[in-house]
């Protein structure tokens, strides 16, 4: 029994080979792993906790958590818009055709795969620079140095608590 068929055809065949299982197949093995790094991050954080010298990690992340969560509805609320004005602006490309494309291709913006930039300069060529160092100023800079901020108060608070402590 093989799950793969494709995978015992001959390489140098003129015909068809559907690859399609086994990208989704790898795709659901990638998807389960992330869930386990999840799950282990989350482990490691509740055990550092134990430790005597890394339960500051533990106490900056939980301390931190609710103004971490503005940050990630601020995020929410900027992306939302961009998401809406990259429609508005680039709809007529496939890959900004609807929200669920949209939001894809922006999520991979933000995770720095901006190989989509030279098609959004020639869609638009005065809006499509004007949105990318938008997009780029205000979630990459503005959002990220407000997520840091809100990690160095948050240890600088705990630090002076620890520092009272002993």
């Amino acid at each position: 029994w093989n799950s793969f068929p494709a995978l015992d055809k001959d390489l140098m065949s003129e015909e068809y080979i559907d690859y399609f299982p086994l990208a989704r197949y790898s795709q659901l093995a990638y998807n389960f792993d992330a869930f386990l790094l999840l799950g282990a991050t989350l482990k490691v954080a509740k055990y550092l906790q134990l430790i005597e010298g890394a339960d500051m990690i533990a106490r900056v992340f939980s301390f931190a958590a609710s103004n971490l969560g503005f940050v990630v509805i601020f995020f929410a609320l900027i992306f939302y818009g961009f998401v809406n004005l990259a429609q508005q602006i680039f709809g007529t490309l496939p890959h900004f055709s609807g929200p669920t494309d949209t939001t894809t291709e922006l999520l991979f913006m933000v995770l720095s795969k901006m190989d989509r930039a030279p098609q959004l300069f020639a869609q638009a060529p005065l809006w499509g620079p004007v949105f990318m160092t938008s997009f780029i100023i205000l979630l990459y800079f503005s959002v990220n140095t407000l997520f840091l901020a809100v990690l160095c108060s948050s240890f600088t608070v705990n630090r002076e608590k620890r520092d009272k402590e002993f």
